[in-house]
């Protein structure tokens, strides 16, 4: 008889009382997995080693309802992420919004998530740069929102339908669209205007609905860390107009980087 068992990314760890916990799971098939973990007496592996973002194989009991953890193997750790404040805010701030847009499975989020704690890693073990944290972070957003199909509109004038094509060489200084909460972009400044950017910007933003995070050819970010802040306070307005909710750990991000410049 085969053995049942789940492969996720542990996404959060809650204490329900003294003797279990309850495990949420990101797993392909099955979308946001919510698991009873009994104590480390009941469990072949030690609860304490349990952590979120890791990767799992999840043995479990039951099929339908809250099922029951029995078995975990840990099978990718990146608990590296959390030496540093700017890529543990990012990673939990991603992990939030995932909760949040996982109200039924969606293919790709998992691939997703690894992917950015993947780069957050090595941004932890490597790199002394908050903003490439900043970076990951609304980039990922930006994909997460495009898989679970609420996308920010970045394509099309909000008011008259007409393509948003900022300047490439940014020649035109009066090139400006401004973000409007609940419509999207519009072409020029509006009074309506929650945040406003100009073509480089904006550009920026276009962009980053790619694989890549938009680099220099000698491989620095482009864009400064007031244009990601500007771009994180993007993403942040539409999750709370759209899903709604608020991501607190990108205020945790977007306060760490402020307290370093």
């Amino acid at each position: 008889m085969n053995e049942k068992y789940l492969v996720g990314l542990s996404l959060k760890i809650k204490r329900l009382d003294e003797k279990s916990q309850l495990l949420f799971l990101l797993n392909n098939e099955e979308g946001l997995v919510r698991l009873i973990v009994p104590s480390s007496d009941e469990l072949y592996y030690p609860t304490g080693s349990i952590l979120p973002f890791c990767l799992l194989r999840v043995y479990i009991n039951g099929n339908t309802g809250l099922r029951k953890v029995r078995q975990i193997n840990i099978l990718r750790n990146f608990s590296a992420i959390v030496k540093n404040l700017d890529t543990l805010s990012a990673a939990q701030g991603l992990v939030e919004l995932s909760i949040h847009l996982l109200s039924e499975p969606i293919m790709g989020m998992e691939e997703e998530l690894l992917l950015q704690l993947t780069r957050l890693e090595v941004i932890a073990n490597q790199i002394n740069n908050p903003i490439e944290a900043l970076a990951i972070a609304v980039q990922s957003s930006i994909h997460q929102l495009m898989i679970a199909g609420c996308s920010i509109p970045i394509q099309s004038c909000a008011l008259t339908g007409k393509p948003l094509t900022p300047p490439l060489d940014n020649s035109d200084s009066e090139w400006y669209c401004s973000f409007v909460i609940q419509e999207g972009f519009i072409l020029r400044k509006s009074f309506k205007a929650s945040i406003e950017l100009n073509a480089s910007e904006f550009a920026l933003l276009q962009k980053l609905q790619k694989p890549n995070i938009p680099r220099s050819s000698n491989g620095e970010l482009i864009g400064s860390q007031t244009t990601w802040l500007r771009l994180l306070d993007i993403v942040c307005l539409w999750v709370e107009a759209y899903l709604p909710c608020k991501i607190f750990s990108f205020s945790i991000l977007r306060d760490s980087l402020e307290l370093l410049s």
